[in-house]
């Protein structure tokens, strides 16, 4: 389950031993990164935090799949740029 905190940071509930939350999009960020994900983790003890909507989690989940995706492509065109330049 995906949380907002009181900060506007959106992540996970603590699940590591340290107490340290794994968030994916920070409040912080500059404003021209908008729509640009990173998976980091921050210590969020003091903050509170509510649920996302089940919309709200999809939105997140469908773009980090993106990404992902993304990720791959750009792994097997570099693999087919490499094949190409070797021949």
């Amino acid at each position: 389950m995906l949380v907002k905190y009181s900060c506007g940071c959106i992540g996970f509930l603590p699940s590591t031993a340290s107490g340290e939350s794994l968030l994916i999009d920070n409040c912080d960020r500059d404003q021209g990164d908008m729509g640009e994900y990173s998976l980091f983790f921050r210590h969020m003890e003091a903050k509170t935090c509510t649920p996302l909507t089940e919309e709200e989690e999809k939105k997140y989940f469908q773009e980090l799949s993106h990404l992902i995706h993304l990720g791959y492509r750009m792994k097997d065109l570099a693999y087919t740029v490499s094949s190409i330049i070797k021949k």
